[in-house]
């Protein structure tokens, strides 16, 4: 039996979409919570929005988001607690 260049590279492949997929589900559970901030109640401002969360909500980030066709609203993101 030999081993052929083709299936050196479809086991390549595998090994390098096993590692791919297992990195992206570390980078997704970094954000546990996703919170309307309480401290911008009208329209967004994304640097606003952003600085309001970090500063005033202890937020990792925060994020003008569409919640209808033309509403933003800023959003915080919470990492997890460790």
């Amino acid at each position: 039996m030999t081993f052929s260049a083709s299936k050196f590279y479809i086991i390549f492949m595998y090994l390098y979409l096993a590692i791919f997929i297992n990195s992206a589900k570390d980078e997704e559970a970094k954000i546990c919570k996703i919170l309307l901030s309480s401290t911008m109640n009208h329209g967004c401002e994304e640097i606003k929005c952003n600085e309001g969360c970090i500063n005033e909500e202890n937020a990792n980030s925060g994020e003008c988001m569409a919640t209808g066709i033309v509403v933003f609203f800023c959003y915080c993101f919470y990492e997890c607690e460790q």
